[in-house]
């Protein structure tokens, strides 16, 4: 897909396919779905992603939850714009 094209889909000026969008989402590296969530679907997934933190924190003592808490905000500080893992 050109830039150009890529473009008129953020300017709302064409339609893409469902094809394209499964390009999108393969290129973005996210599943397709996740270029439809929005709100409450969003925070359902942030609050399951936290669950699961959770429930792996506690298999471990406190000191790794600290350690990954610490991990977390230098990552949040060096890249403060979410681009950590941006390929």
């Amino acid at each position: 897909m050109s830039d150009n094209f890529a473009g008129t889909i953020e300017r709302g000026r064409a339609r893409p396919t469902l094809a394209t969008v499964a390009r999108m989402a393969e290129a973005l590296q996210v599943r397709l779905g996740d270029l439809f969530l929005e709100g409450d679907a969003q925070r359902g997934r942030m609050a399951e992603t936290l669950q699961d933190l959770e429930r792996l924190l506690q298999q471990r003592g406190p000191e790794d939850a600290e350690s990954v808490l610490a991990i977390a905000k230098e990552i949040f500080t060096r890249y403060p714009g979410g681009q950590a893992f941006s390929s």
